[in-house]
């Protein structure tokens, strides 16, 4: 199964108490995991949260699924892109940590994204630019407490973002936009008709503003997969079943 198909037909809004760890499954680095990454993101003084990791060691639609599935639906993304000491890609960047980490981006804020590393080899060009946060895989306790701060700070941060980008979007929704948000918030989506005449061209315009205000918010957007030539079907995004919680109508 490939992301856009998974995203496609399995996309949901619930978000676990997880962080979603993506690192290299490596004899080098199960310390790492059991000492530092795994108690850090568990024990970290005050989210309640489970450190989820999948196998990727053997490939296959199920453990692709449950890597989508993981971080499409964990609270955060975590991962570590150290290099290994040993074997045959002794020095480089492990591929399938890099490639979940280009899933967390194209899917996930990049400030619901931690990067983490313990070597001194050049960045790769793409990620140059993102923040990423050095630990000592000699000291594990030291990383441990490290990791378990950066996991405060970073849900912190997100959740503080998220309450002010809510407010600040409920204060902007106009009165024939919240009809939608009243009438309709407690399913998956709605459908409109499509004008067939004057009459209907005349409401119509008046639902394309306030479908535009929606859409222009990121709290719905048009589902072609659903729509056909008489019906036009738009759904709430992550964002807008946020806001339908925060009014009381989801």
């Amino acid at each position: 199964m490939y992301p856009r198909e998974y995203f496609d037909t399995f996309w949901r809004n619930d978000i676990k108490e997880e962080v979603f760890v993506a690192m290299p499954f490596h004899d080098e680095f199960v310390a790492v995991w059991e000492k530092a990454i795994k108690p850090g993101i568990e024990e970290n003084g005050k989210y309640h949260l489970k450190a989820n990791r999948v196998d990727v060691t053997t490939l296959s639609g199920s453990i692709l699924s449950s890597i989508f599935d993981g971080i499409a639906h964990s609270k955060i993304f975590l991962a570590d892109i150290s290099t290994t000491d040993t074997g045959k890609w002794a020095g480089q960047r492990n591929g399938n940590v890099m490639y979940e980490v280009g899933l967390a981006h194209a899917l996930r804020h990049s400030s619901e994204v931690i990067l983490l590393k313990s070597d001194s080899a050049p960045i790769n060009f793409d990620i140059m630019s993102i923040l990423i946060h050095n630990y000592d895989k000699n000291n594990l306790e030291q990383a441990k407490q490290e990791i378990g701060e950066k996991v405060i700070a970073t849900i912190n941060n997100v959740e503080i973002t998220k309450t002010l980008n809510v407010e600040k979007a409920v204060a902007s929704i106009n009165p024939p936009a919240m009809t939608y948000l009243i009438n309709y918030g407690k399913y998956v989506g709605f459908s409109l008709r499509k004008p067939a005449n004057m009459g209907d061209e005349l409401v119509a315009i008046k639902e394309y503003l306030a479908i535009q205000l929606l859409i222009e918010k990121k709290i719905i957007e048009y589902e072609p997969k659903s729509s056909n030539k008489n019906q036009a079907f738009y759904k709430w995004t992550f964002f807008g079943f946020a806001i339908l919680q925060r009014l009381n109508l989801s």
